[in-house]
């Protein structure tokens, strides 16, 4: 079977129209988040995780102000391209989608219907459009208004080429026969049925035949192009108020692709009624309804699903959280204006130092059936402590040496930077090429700063004895320097002659010993001396003598020579 449709000159602006219905799917209109936001959702309802799976051109806006559709505007999805809906419209009208696709949750709601003697024979969809979104409502139940259209109507009715649709809703306290998305893991149920009954609306269950209250015929496609389609239906059904639930609107031809058929959502109808009141806070990025102490914005959001009268919202106080100690104060009533659906009371969080169990801070609206207390979780946090493990460390390139900073208290992650090109991370390796100062700078998840206290890494290699000396004036080895002793800012030098009296002491040596004795500042003879060199490092053992200052000495014989 294939529709044919006589094409009228038209006039393609950004909306495909004629004189009747209007619809678009050119931009804004062109982005499911926008049609479920801005086009579908009514007051008390607030919608995330918003995806369309489908041919771009199977959803979009209509305006039926001019169309005798029953709906002013809203959402249309259909199994064909949305510009054939108009009366002379251009568009495809099947996507040629293979016959094995099969959706088997349609198919089940398809062979549901009793009064069609085909529905068993109905075992394949094609072009499925397929509109799915999380939601949360302020009241104890979601509603909105839908027309089911198809050109199927009146020659298919009661066969196997029956389309189908269907609203499939899961969420806590829903338990049905229908696959639902994970995170909601009880099913879920069809809430696109005849009123008043368990029946799922198809051509087959609604028509001139069977509940015709339910039906309008449009043979003559003067404003419409579908031949026949439902009054406005009304959906209500009992949720919870502030849990999040699951829509899957899905609709699909079904036997073949020939002949296309329409839901359309009234704009604006998809509400819930009531007064709410929900928490939320931004802890160190992450957002939930736990705060940490000093860390991050919290507070609470009031919303109304009647936004033409002004509404103050009262409400009563409680919980553990103590005034002053762990929060400022805050109203408690809040004034939504005229045309305004929710406002926010932000709360400040202190930090009191004392790490305890958990805090809450409880909000319970007063004389309302809808969402009624709201609770902020407050963590308790520590202060951020930091500091380094060791205030020097010698290195002898090409070594490098370890900066470790311990930090406790705050909150994780934290972030550690340190000067003089030392890195990231709490702990570094560096290896600079002369002694060197760095210190480290730590911020935690919750913004808290640290500096740490210096840590000086001194560029010094092991210190060798220079056992010839000839201080005689030639400007060549004239005055005494053991081998790397330049890399200690403090050595000590201490010399004796062979009958171990000292002839020379110095305990911040500088490279300048003459030969000279330092007390008479005599030239000291030719011959063999003996020399002590305290580097005064913690770093080398120049000796295994049980004794640690001696063991960070070493000694040999210089031969002094003129």
């Amino acid at each position: 079977m294939k529709l044919f449709i006589a094409i009228a000159p038209l006039l393609l602006l950004s909306f495909v129209a004629t004189s009747q219905i209007i619809v678009s799917n050119t931009a804004p209109y062109d982005s499911e988040q926008y049609l479920v936001e801005d086009i579908l959702l009514g007051n008390g309802v607030s919608a995330s995780n918003i995806t369309f799976s489908g041919e771009p051109t199977q959803i979009g806006f209509f305006n039926g102000v001019n169309s005798n559709i029953g709906l002013d505007s809203g959402v249309v999805m259909y199994t064909a391209d949305i510009a054939t809906i108009v009366p002379g419209g251009t568009g495809t009208d099947d996507f040629l989608t293979p016959a094995s696709q099969t959706d088997s949750d349609l198919i089940t709601v398809a062979q549901s219907v009793t009064s069609n003697p085909s529905a068993n024979q109905i075992t394949e969809t094609h072009d499925l459009a397929d509109l799915n979104f999380d939601f949360q409502v302020v009241g104890d139940t979601v509603e909105f208004e839908f027309v089911f259209a198809s050109d199927e109507y009146l020659t298919y009715v009661n066969t196997e080429y029956n389309d189908v649709f269907s609203f499939f809703l899961s969420g806590p306290g829903i338990s049905g026969p229908y696959s639902s998305p994970a995170g909601f893991p009880n099913g879920a149920v069809n809430v696109a049925l005849i009123p008043n009954t368990t029946d799922p609306i198809t051509i087959s269950s609604v028509h001139p035949g069977l509940n015709s209250q339910y039906y309008i015929d449009n043979p003559a496609n003067t404003t419409v192009s579908l031949n026949g389609f439902t009054t406005v239906v009304k959906v209500k059904y009992p949720v919870e108020c502030g849990e999040n639930y699951h829509f899957r609107f899905a609709i699909a031809d079904c036997g073949d692709g020939a002949l296309a058929s329409a839901v359309f959502l009234k704009a604006g109808s998809l509400g819930s009624d009531g007064i709410g009141v929900s928490s939320f806070a931004n802890f160190a990025g992450v957002q939930g309804n736990t705060i940490g102490e000093a860390c991050g914005h919290a507070g609470f959001v009031f919303s109304s699903s009647n936004v033409n009268e002004a509404d103050t919202i009262r409400f009563t106080i409680s919980g553990n959280a103590e005034m002053y100690d762990d929060y400022l104060s805050f109203p408690d009533s809040i004034i939504l204006p005229v045309g305004v659906a929710s406002d926010t009371i932000w709360v400040t969080i202190l930090q009191d130092f004392l790490f305890e169990d958990i805090d809450t801070l409880q909000i319970t609206l007063l004389g309302n059936l809808g969402c009624n207390t709201a609770t902020l979780y407050i963590q308790s946090i520590d202060q951020l402590n930091a500091a380094l493990t060791v205030d020097s460390i010698n290195i002898c390139p090409p070594e490098t040496g370890q900066l470790v900073a311990e930090i406790s208290g705050g909150w994780q992650p934290y972030y550690v930077s340190w000067n003089n090109n030392g890195g990231l991370g709490d702990t570094v390796l560096v290896s600079p090429d002369i002694t060197t100062f760095y210190n480290a700078n730590v911020v935690d998840a919750c913004g808290s700063v640290r500096t740490l206290e210096t840590s000086e890494v001194w560029v010094q290699c092991p210190v060798a004895i220079a056992n010839v000396f000839t201080p005689n004036g030639d400007g060549v080895n004239d005055l005494y320097s053991a081998v790397n002793l330049d890399d200690y800012p403090h050595p000590t030098i201490t010399i004796y002659n062979r009958w171990g009296k000292i002839v020379y002491y110095m305990e911040d040596y500088q490279n300048n010993w003459n030969g000279t004795h330092y007390k008479s500042g005599n030239d000291l003879k030719e011959g063999v001396y003996y020399i002590v060199v305290s580097p005064n490092s913690p770093k080398y053992e120049y000796t295994e003598h049980e004794e640690t200052a001696i063991q960070r000495t070493i000694s040999g014989y210089l031969q002094l020579m003129r």
